[in-house]
């Protein structure tokens, strides 16, 4: 968690630059990996969406002329991949998201004051967006888990329900 409020008295400015320059080092490999995973999540939503339309277009072609308990596990498969891309998707989708940096108007008011000071500030916001981050990519991550989950578990869904209907 962030540490607000640090006191930056009698901290050298190379010190307080470094510190800054780590966290932004940070927040760049948490954008780089954040953007992996939106293509991985992306790649994945768009397989299994074809992979249920494929199984519904197949429950559509067969019905009528395969049993109940074969059309029930073709669904149920289907209905889970569907579910699957939707989290997947979801894991996906445009979420806030800090970046390292700063736009330099934010600077503006303090130019007077102490530099040591502001750079630590920036440095706790750093901090602070670290954290967020972490909050978005792990919930996100937990998505794309369970939609990863739904579509290697469907075909043996699928071929439970055709064996118990």
């Amino acid at each position: 968690m962030a540490d607000e409020g640090v006191d930056w008295t009698g901290v050298s400015e190379p010190m307080v630059r470094q510190i800054l320059a780590h966290g932004d080092m940070f927040l760049q490999a948490q954008l780089q990996s954040a953007i992996a995973s939106d293509q991985r999540a992306t790649t994945l939503a768009g397989m299994l969406a074809t992979l249920s339309a494929a199984a519904f277009a197949a429950a559509v072609a067969l019905w009528g002329k395969i049993s109940v308990d074969g059309m029930a596990g073709l669904l149920t498969m289907a209905i889970f991949q569907l579910i699957a891309a939707l989290c997947s998707a979801w894991a996906a989708r445009p979420i806030d998201f800090f970046i390292p940096g700063s736009r330099p108007e934010q600077w503006y008011h303090a130019c007077k004051k102490d530099l040591v000071g502001m750079i630590g500030g920036a440095a706790e916001h750093a901090q602070f967006a670290i954290d967020e981050n972490e909050v978005f990519m792990g919930g996100n991550q937990e998505a794309l888990r369970a939609g990863l989950l739904l579509a290697v578990t469907s075909p043996l869904l699928g071929a439970l329900i055709w064996w118990l209907v």
